[in-house]
């Protein structure tokens, strides 16, 4: 994993982007079924809304490294020993762009970390067996983008973040 995450992150730098139409069901499907392997995947209750009033366009590499960064997180960190978990996932196309928001209930992230969860290297949790490399690479790949992220959370409740991608729709 941490060579895959060193990999990523180096094509990201120095690879231009390679703009696709993206369907996020289907993205979405085939993310879900890489991370099925994780302790606990199959206990969480997964829910996916698509809003889709253009076609969508962008780098489908980049938006699944993206999207399968924080939805690992999401399974890793959840909490499945006294309530039920969950991912909601709400995708909001138009011609300008793309909204995703990723909703869960795990165990969130503390307020001192917050600050801190995009740098290199920087694991919020004792509980974390990752690299800390993660959330960085989906910084680098959002600004690389021209999209931006935000996130809330609170310890013991769960997280959500936002993503806004910009759709860079073809001339046909």
């Amino acid at each position: 994993n941490f060579i895959m995450d060193l990999l990523h992150l180096s094509r990201n730098n120095r690879t231009a982007l390679s703009v696709h139409e993206i369907n996020f069901n289907n993205l979405l499907d085939e993310i879900f079924e890489e991370l099925n392997y994780m302790e606990n995947s199959e206990k969480i209750r997964k829910e996916v809304k698509v809003n889709a009033s253009a076609v969508f366009y962008n780098d489908d590499k980049r938006i699944a490294i993206v999207l399968k960064n924080l939805l690992s997180n999401a399974i890793k960190y959840s909490i499945t020993t006294y309530r039920e978990a969950s991912i909601k996932i709400f995708i909001n196309i138009n011609a300008i762009e793309c909204k995703i928001i990723i909703v869960d209930n795990g165990i969130g992230i503390a307020q001192e970390h917050q600050e801190k969860i995009f740098d290199m290297f920087y694991r919020g949790t004792e509980l974390s067996n990752g690299t800390g490399i993660g959330l960085h690479i989906v910084k680098e790949i959002m600004t690389k983008l021209n999209g931006k992220i935000s996130f809330e959370s609170t310890f013991g409740e769960g997280s959500t973040f936002h993503l806004i991608i910009p759709n860079l729709q073809l001339d046909n």
